[in-house]
């Protein structure tokens, strides 16, 4: 049923004539309950740890056959992190769904605090770069 549904909305957004973010704003429109949430989980890809611990323990609720372990629940998160953040935390495979928290929190910090600083020095070397004006 998800597929049929899923191939009729592709006919349908493919058929209108407009541009691709408005083709999305319209399947985004399409979606309901969980599907909504995901996309809702994905859209706000660039949040912090904590916020995505808040909504993680929101949906969590509707999935709880899925994370019937503390290790599954922990997968699970791992799952949803941002790339830059999961290639550094996954392989450690933490058990303990509050260590995991924990180490998450550490490494976003991290992450936050080379992005500044690597922006500062990127502007630093931008002003250092400029051409001398001759009056």
């Amino acid at each position: 049923m998800a597929e049929y549904w899923l191939e009729e909305t592709e006919r349908m957004i493919n058929d209108l004539d407009c541009t691709l973010e408005q083709k999305i704003k319209g399947a985004v429109s399409l979606l309901h309950d969980e599907a909504y949430q995901w996309w809702l989980m994905v859209e706000e890809g660039d949040r912090s740890i904590v916020e995505y611990e808040a909504e993680f323990l929101r949906l969590s609720r509707y999935a709880r056959g899925m994370m019937a372990s503390e290790y599954e629940r922990c997968v699970q998160f791992e799952d949803g992190l941002r790339d830059n953040l999961r290639v550094l935390i996954a392989p450690q495979r933490e058990r303990e769904f509050v260590v995991l928290i924990e180490k998450g929190n550490i490494t976003g910090d991290v992450k936050r605090v080379e992005h500044h600083n690597r922006d500062r020095k990127r502007g630093n070397n931008k002003r250092d770069s400029k051409p001398y004006s001759s009056v």
